[in-house]
């Protein structure tokens, strides 16, 4: 049985992408790997400098995601933006990048179970 879930990216509260991951979505293993994921990549207004790790703004984040992690058919796909779609699946992920750092929630279902910075989301999906 799939465990599905969806990871949103908005910019300063704006959701821009819905990423839909059809295996896998519980926090020790989708949360992991987002935050993971996102303490490797430093997001920045221009490119300078190591461009391996940083990300060009809150939408080069989301393309460098998805360039991540989808290496085959199926498990990830880009879904429609619609009113709280993180709710639509067993867990939803919202990235929000803004100027002042980015913020992570978890969701299950219509509860959220956890929201703050990346590292602290990282600690508590690893507890799951």
């Amino acid at each position: 049985m799939a465990t599905r879930s969806n990871i949103i990216f908005s910019e300063n509260g704006k959701p821009f992408v819905n990423i839909y991951r059809h295996w896998d979505g519980y926090p020790s293993a989708a949360g992991v790997e987002l935050c993971e994921f996102l303490q490797s990549k430093t997001v920045v207004n221009g490119i300078g400098g190591d461009q391996q790790s940083v990300a060009n703004g809150a939408g080069c984040l989301a393309a460098w995601f998805l360039a991540t992690f989808k290496t085959e058919a199926g498990n990830y796909y880009i879904n429609p933006l619609m009113p709280d779609s993180h709710q639509d699946n067993a867990f939803g992920y919202i990235v929000d990048v803004r100027q002042d750092g980015t913020i992570v929630s978890v969701w299950q279902g219509e509860t959220l179970l956890f929201k703050g910075s990346v590292e602290d989301c990282l600690q508590f999906c690893k507890k799951d």
